[in-house]
């Protein structure tokens, strides 16, 4: 929160978690990047929320939990995933309106 100027984000490959309301409302987000190397287990809720700049994310499989409408508010959004199909431990409401392509691999 805050982060009105805020344009690019490349997560370090350590981290282990986004937190709720990381990005919400980084509207000048473009670029978040999080590498299929990373170590991160959580993306908490509406952790990118109205970040509306933001166009793709990819989700490694390291991914465990989804929040609830952790992009939502994200017009034009595709979320790419390495997992083959919607982990348990994701929130029914995660993608929120999002695109949505499972299995893709980097």
């Amino acid at each position: 929160m805050g982060c009105t100027s805020l344009a690019t984000v490349i997560f370090p490959n350590a981290l282990q978690r986004i937190d709720d309301c990381a990005f919400y409302g980084c509207e000048k987000l473009s670029i978040a990047f999080l590498s299929n190397d990373s170590a991160c287990r959580s993306i908490g809720d509406e952790a990118f929320y109205e970040c509306r700049a933001l166009s793709e994310f990819f989700v490694p499989q390291t991914v465990e939990y989804m929040g609830e409408r952790a992009f939502f508010g994200c017009a034009d959004i595709t979320v790419t995933a390495e997992h083959s199909e919607q982990p348990s431990g994701w929130h029914k409401n995660w993608a929120a309106g999002c695109s949505v392509v499972w299995g893709v691999q980097r």
